[in-house]
């Protein structure tokens, strides 16, 4: 019984490689591309507003040879306790300051 299942096992491993191994990966091109998506009013002064991009080499934000970051988002959570959305903040050791 063992001997066959870890067979059947190896033979859909196998498969499974080599599927995975004849997909081409999608190529994007360097230049960013925006789209507008969605905005989403809410009650009061807030709003979703969503955006698709996509960026091929991974540089979206930073221009030329500068590394700084000058694309910022924050991430939201909903807390089920309050039914409001939070921003995530992470803590930073080195500024002693939460970074969002």
């Amino acid at each position: 019984m063992k001997v066959s299942f870890f067979k059947y096992l190896f033979i859909f491993s196998v498969i499974g490689f080599i599927t995975y191994a004849c997909v081409k990966k999608t190529t994007y091109p360097t230049t960013p591309e925006i789209e507008y998506a969605d905005f989403i009013p809410f009650v009061g002064d807030s709003a979703d507003l969503k955006i698709n991009f996509t960026d091929g080499d991974g540089d979206i934000g930073v221009s030329g040879n500068d590394s700084t970051r000058n694309l910022w988002y924050t991430y939201y959570y909903l807390d089920t306790i309050t039914l409001q959305y939070r921003a995530y903040t992470i803590y930073d050791p080195v500024t002693g300051n939460d970074d969002t």
